[in-house]
């Protein structure tokens, strides 16, 4: 029991170790900095032969 414990509060210390790392990095940019383009470009395509499957 005290092992299994051990282990849900290591997971959640864990958990919320990360979320709160991520909030740190996710900062609001102020609007006067963010450029606004009216159309995505395509960066990069990739093509894949495609065969079927067997039965």
């Amino acid at each position: 029991v005290e092992k299994i414990e051990r282990q849900i509060h290591k997971y959640k210390t864990r958990i919320n170790r990360k979320l709160r790392e991520e909030n740190k990095i996710i900062s609001p940019i102020p609007k006067d900095t963010v450029e606004v383009t009216a159309d995505p470009k395509i960066v990069r395509t990739k093509r894949f032969a495609v065969k079927p499957m067997s039965a």
